[in-house]
């Protein structure tokens, strides 16, 4: 259906919250990055270039994020068969076991680093907070270092990083426009379902938008969800369907998109059938 960009993917994980106290099975209590005193998941997302998502994998909640990465990642070679890739994290997922998964053969990786002031990497662990160079260190507030083993310029690297913001959009788009927490399931087979059902929710957005985008517009993943939810009709007995919804510049890309056209002033029931059975032989077509 499309060509995959994964010269450079990307990895995170976040955390869903439940509407309950429980603890059982992937339901564990963890470390929540909303700071909520509920049982949590984690989830572990990879991206290619294009913000595309790629694989996901749902852990327990009280797992260690540093160790998902390359299992979930020996899994997506096997089933897209990437022969080169680079490996692109944050700081909390740069750790030596994989910094050194990723130093083999045609893989590579870039992640965000703390470093001393000798240049040093420095250690991931501290004991004691030394509030005068506390003091000397907010002088870099807003600057950061990046460890990588490419040979690439360094302009290139700083771009590749650079794109990270696209899987926290990713978690966004997820928690927010698609409300996929909290989360009222019980049983792990029953979750696990539920996160599938958001994983290729996000993966057809993504497609959307990039399709309305591809000439140049901006219009957002809410933008082009809400106006969607917004499409509807009035049925008019032994004559057919009115639309209701305002024609717009967004609307026009979307019929673009999609091949044929909604907004006239009257749609009648042999058009609309025309319309649905179009769209179902293109799905045909697709497989």
């Amino acid at each position: 259906m499309f060509t995959r960009n994964t010269g450079v993917i990307y990895y995170d994980c976040t955390n869903y919250f439940f509407e309950s106290e429980q603890e059982s099975g992937l339901r564990q209590y963890g470390v929540s990055k909303e700071h909520r005193p509920s049982p949590i998941v984690q989830m572990g997302l990879f991206m290619d270039m294009d913000g595309m998502p790629l694989a996901f994998e749902i852990n327990p909640g009280n797992t260690s994020e540093q160790g998902t990465m390359l299992p979930l990642e020996k899994k997506l070679n096997g089933n897209f068969k990437i022969s080169k890739i680079v490996v692109c994290t944050d700081a909390g997922l740069s750790s030596y076991e994989n910094r050194k998964g990723n130093n083999v053969g045609k893989r590579s990786f870039i992640s965000q680093a703390s470093y001393t002031p000798e240049g040093e990497l420095a250690p991931m662990t501290s004991y004691t907070l030394d509030m005068e160079m506390v003091e000397q260190e907010e002088r870099f507030d807003g600057y950061y270092g990046v460890s990588t083993d490419l040979s690439d310029n360094e302009p290139s690297i700083l771009k590749y990083n650079g794109f990270r913001w696209k899987l926290e959009d990713c978690f966004r788009v997820l928690k927010t426009d698609f409300e996929a927490r909290p989360v009222f399931l019980q049983r792990d087979d029953r979750i696990k379902a539920h996160f599938l059902t958001c994983f290729l929710s996000l993966l057809i957005i993504r497609l959307l938008e990039k399709k309305v985008n591809r000439a140049g517009q901006k219009f957002s993943v809410r933008k082009i969800s809400d106006t969607l939810a917004g499409m509807d009709f009035c049925s008019i007995p032994g004559e057919g369907f009115v639309p209701t919804y305002t024609r717009t510049t967004l609307t026009d890309h979307l019929h673009a998109s999609a091949g044929f056209r909604t907004d006239y002033q009257i749609i009648t029931k042999k058009e609309m059938r025309k319309i649905i059975a179009s769209t179902r032989k293109k799905d045909e077509n697709n497989y």
